[in-house]
């Protein structure tokens, strides 16, 4: 959870994030946005989307920035802003496609043992819920705090916003 991110633009909630994907050819404007459940407001889904001129934002476009590792270490950090506010929380993440979904269960398998110093992680199958494991497929993820003392540290070691 070391890597590289991008400066962001966030409201005071910590429920709404805005960065800039940018490589050679062009830059993309991101939103990262934590929006609870209508039926448990203790459960926030994260989504991942591109925001257009025209106010819309796709969580199905490909953007080939070339700097996946990038925004997903600025979508972590989002995540860590999130919890810093609303500890007791847990935020629900499902990628919008199956390879996406996959994506982040790579990311948190790499990063676990970071991961697990702050959070703990919850793996979805169709049925079941389990503390997540490496190797094994998840439809969905769920995050909850575990050490906000750790989360702090992190938040504001090297912190560049």
């Amino acid at each position: 959870m070391k890597q590289q991110y991008y400066k962001y633009l966030r409201d005071e909630e910590c429920l709404w994030f805005e960065f800039e994907s940018v490589s050679k050819q062009k830059t993309v404007r991101k939103v990262v946005i934590y929006t609870p459940f209508q039926d448990n407001p203790d459960i926030f889904n994260l989504a991942l989307a591109d925001a257009f001129p025209d106010g819309s934002f796709s969580d199905k476009s490909v953007t080939n920035n070339e700097d996946m590792e990038k925004v997903m270490a600025t979508v972590i950090r989002t995540l860590l802003r999130f919890f810093e506010k609303h500890p007791s929380k847990m935020v629900y993440v499902e990628g919008s496609t199956i390879e996406r979904t996959r994506l982040y269960r790579i990311i948190i398998s790499r990063e676990l043992s970071e991961i697990e110093k702050i959070f703990t992680i919850y793996g979805l199958l169709e049925s079941d819920t389990e503390v997540f494991r490496k190797n094994q497929n998840y439809n969905a993820f769920v995050i909850t705090l575990k050490n906000k003392e750790n989360l702090l540290k992190l938040l504001y070691e090297n912190d560049n916003q």
